[in-house]
């Protein structure tokens, strides 16, 4: 992996690193609940080909998602070379259908990529930028992953996390970014602004 460039924030786990495996949990609880019991979304940044694919021939890989996980999951149709994907649910939801998406982009023809983007909003920017926190660290640690933030660039202060590894330690990091960092959406059209928002300008290279 070539360095980190200047102004990302990177950690790694130590059994990425080690070759050994962690002792503690590395999975979400499949009982917890989103605070009020409300919805949330998780955002990732992926290439149009990638994209495409997880749309699927008339829009049946990404219907397959949906049935199986009940969480509502739209890919943004415009963005140039990189597409918004948003994943919205309860947190149940979310956990299915990161689980299914990840599946889909494993069976990529073109080969899964070794770095998943997310995009975090600026609630969630702020609670890993905090003094006192080691949110990065713990997951990185738990999962296996090497998670990097990158530097600023959305007005709306949400920022990219690249996530890297194995397809494993992808998904184990990807499930409790989601647990601990997901946006909540306060109306049903939390899912259509986010599928309006504008990838920060700071990642525009496709996911090879």
């Amino acid at each position: 992996r070539s360095a980190t460039p200047a102004g990302r924030t990177t950690t790694g786990g130590a059994s990425s690193r080690n070759g050994s495996s962690s002792s503690r949990s590395v999975t979400p609880s499949r009982t917890r609940q989103d605070h009020s019991g409300s919805l949330a979304s998780v955002h990732f940044l992926v290439s149009s080909p990638l994209a495409a694919w997880i749309v699927g021939r008339q829009g049946r890989a990404i219907a397959q998602i949906r049935a199986r996980s009940g969480a509502n999951v739209e890919v943004a149709r415009s963005g140039g070379s990189a597409r918004l994907v948003d994943v919205r649910g309860s947190f149940e939801e979310r956990r299915l259908a990161i689980e299914e998406l990840l599946q889909t982009i494993g069976l990529f023809p073109e080969g899964a990529p070794s770095e998943l983007r997310m995009v975090l909003p600026a609630s969630a920017v702020n609670q890993i930028l905090a003094p006192d926190s080691q949110i990065l660290e713990e997951i990185g640690d738990v999962s296996g992953s090497e998670l990097s933030l990158a530097p600023p660039g959305a007005t709306d202060g949400s920022r990219l996390l690249m996530v890297a590894g194995g397809g494993e330690a992808i998904e184990r990091a990807v499930q409790l970014i989601s647990e601990r960092l997901a946006e909540p959406s306060a109306t049903s059209s939390g899912s259509a602004a986010a599928g309006a928002r504008r990838p920060p300008p700071a990642t525009t290279r496709a996911v090879s």
